[in-house]
């Protein structure tokens, strides 16, 4: 096999963000709040050798994500932080080869501790 013999999906990625940061500092701790709207493109292919040696098959699709997201973090103490986030995404998928689906918004929420 030669030395750069790979086997897989090849994928580029790329996105970007607008984001507005607020920051408050009070009595009782500071709190930042962040949001924004985010972009984001997939193009997935198989790579130069999956055709011949992949049984499943390889990915091959494009994707575009858009979402509008707002993150809040509490810090009442240097050492702690308590993080909450809201995403609400939307996907477009389309295939290569034709094809295509939209999936509606869909809320995504995270919280998060750091001490």
């Amino acid at each position: 096999m030669a030395p750069n013999f790979r086997s897989g999906s090849d994928t580029d990625m790329w996105g970007g963000d607008i984001t507005n940061l607020s920051k408050f500092d009070f009595d009782f701790g500071k709190v930042d709040v962040a949001n924004g709207v985010s972009y984001r493109a997939e193009d997935t292919r198989g790579s130069r050798n999956s055709e011949a040696l992949d049984i499943v098959g390889a990915r091959d699709a494009v994707r575009h994500e858009v979402a509008d997201f707002t993150k809040v973090a509490y810090t009442p103490l240097d050492w702690f932080t308590l993080g909450s986030r809201v995403k609400t995404p939307r996907w477009l998928f389309r295939g290569h080869r034709g094809g295509g689906v939209e999936m509606p918004n869909k809320l995504c929420a995270t919280s998060v501790l750091v001490a």
